[in-house]
């Protein structure tokens, strides 16, 4: 549908205009009507007609001016001018502007007809042209980001991308590279051990429109190392660069990438096109500081390292640490501090320390409770937890939430103690049909899971797992005495789908087959 303005100082003529059946043949909506010639240009802003039939003749501003004033701002929108005089100026005029017709009054059917359908011919043509020219232009531009991205690949991969090399491409293809700065961030990105993602280029693709002109490179699949390499006519700003690269890694970590981390080393004055290796090479030596300072968005210089470590508390300062949860917190945070000033690359530095802390808080805990492996509190398990990290940032939270769980443990008071596994049993006995975990019955006391088993142990007597085996099979002799139930009936009713497995639990408990021991509850008589 094609718009059209008609402009004419006469309702009569404009009336006349509207109700022609010619419209809806031609496609053309008529979306505005004026009587004057600025009333018209208000409109042709408001409306933006293709189309626009005037009449030359018009107060405040006559048809020529305003079509001349419509050229100048709208190249594109045809105009037929319409008059009842027979006037060689204003002919002349009309044609001064490129009008498409020149038609007197009154209006010829045939004449208006012949005179819209060449005005929509043209439309059509250059709509036509358009399209191509886009399509072109999108060619031309994908194909020349095709060639500075492999440029930019070439010269951080391939040893033979001289100067002289790098010059001679830049002369062939006429790229602007030679007269722009570049600035070089290394990334790493290290996806979740299970699951699909998309790869780093493809992830930094979707939020493209927030970030300056850039080329991502893979620099090491294996090491999950990339460089990205933001180019333009001048170095981005400190801020700007660190809010693109904060992008860049929040994007990444939205799409399953656990760790992403950015080292920037290129001096922001002097990197050119030349210069984007060696400042790539900086950039990822640079980044492995990651492994102690964690997923922080940029990192530019490489600081002297501490040469100590820090000492181990004694039984006393540990007994003091655990007293309390902000005492607990400070001396993680110091403790994670100096750890970082080390700045070691080998994680078995850290380890080493680590496990003489835990052995030394692991004293105070048996002073007062026996901790086994399965509990998660045990130093054997907390020492594996720790090793299966991949940074400092995360060591820290094992090893700070290690440190709560003992605080929390050895500042019970004995009687609320009693009290949270007593609810946790009811909870055992009410749901022992339902498949329970560790996790959701300490969640209905409000514990961790890991000091709610000791403290269960410490009440009961026995482990959680036990105390629900009990539990399910104290019923199952219940209503093993009970003629409506069949073996299978019985299984499901204490929670297991398995018939075989329950009966090897259930010898295992009584020394009997869950037959058996119906027989002989019941002398056979079931």
């Amino acid at each position: 549908m094609y718009a059209m303005l008609v402009a004419d100082d006469d309702p009569i003529i404009r009336d006349g205009l509207r109700s022609l059946p010619i419209w809806k043949k031609l496609n053309i909506e008529i979306v505005a009507e004026a009587a004057d010639g600025a009333e018209a240009l208000r409109l042709t802003r408001e409306k933006s007609p293709q189309i626009i039939l005037t009449d030359v003749k018009m107060p405040h501003m006559d048809g020529i001016a305003f079509a001349n004033r419509v050229k100048s701002q709208f190249p594109h929108c045809k105009i037929a001018f319409m008059s009842g005089y027979d006037d060689v100026r204003y002919l002349k005029s009309a044609l001064q502007i490129s009008a498409y017709d020149y038609i007197f009054k009154p209006v010829d059917m045939e004449e208006l007809t012949q005179c819209c359908l060449r005005m929509i011919t043209e439309l059509e043509q250059e709509q036509a042209l358009q399209t191509e020219f886009d399509d072109l232009a999108s060619r031309f531009q994908v194909g020349t980001s095709f060639v500075r991205q492999n440029l930019i690949a070439a010269i951080l991969l391939d040893d033979g991308m001289t100067r002289e090399r790098i010059q001679a491409v830049l002369t062939a293809s006429g790229l602007p590279f030679a007269r722009q700065a570049f600035q070089v961030v290394a990334l790493k990105a290290v996806p979740e051990p299970s699951g699909l993602h998309s790869s780093v280029p493809s992830v930094i693709e979707g939020i493209r429109e927030t970030l300056p002109a850039y080329y991502t490179v893979s620099l090491n699949r294996e090491a999950h190392t990339y460089a990205l390499v933001f180019a333009g006519d001048k170095c981005l700003e400190l801020h700007d660069l660190q809010t693109a690269v904060q992008a860049v890694i929040s994007a990444l970590k939205r799409q399953g990438y656990r760790k992403a981390a950015a080292g920037f080393a290129a001096q922001p004055d002097n990197t050119s096109i030349y210069q984007v290796r060696p400042a790539a090479e900086a950039a990822v030596e640079l980044l492995k500081s990651w492994f102690y300072k964690g997923d922080r968005s940029l990192t530019f210089l490489q600081e002297p390292p501490c040469e100590t470590l820090p000492p181990v508390p004694t039984a006393g300062e540990m007994e003091k640490i655990l007293s309390g949860e902000k005492q607990v917190g400070i001396y993680t945070d110091s403790l994670f501090l100096q750890l970082c000033a080390l700045r070691q690359t080998d994680p078995s530095v850290y380890l080493n320390h680590l496990h003489d802390q835990i052995t030394a808080a692991d004293a105070i805990l048996q002073k007062n409770y026996t901790v086994e492996e399965e509990d998660g509190l045990s130093p054997q398990t907390v020492f594996q937890n720790l090793t299966a990290q991949i940074c400092l940032e995360d060591m820290k939270a094992v090893f700070g939430e290690y440190l709560l769980s003992l605080c929390r443990l050895l500042g019970q008071d004995q009687t609320q103690m009693r009290q949270s596994i007593t609810r946790a049993c009811r909870f055992i006995q009410k749901h022992y049909r339902e498949h329970l975990t560790i996790q959701k019955i300490a969640d209905t006391v409000y514990l961790s899971a890991n000091y709610f088993c000791i403290l269960f142990r410490e009440v009961t007597g026995m482990t959680v797992y036990n105390y629900l085996f009990t539990v399910r099979m104290e019923k199952a002799k219940e209503l093993l005495c009970q003629s409506a139930y069949k073996l299978y009936d019985v299984s499901v009713e204490v929670g297991y789908e398995n018939p075989s497995y329950f009966s090897r639990q259930f010898k295992k408990y009584t020394g009997l087959t869950p037959s058996e021991y119906r027989n002989r509850r019941t002398g056979g008589a079931l």
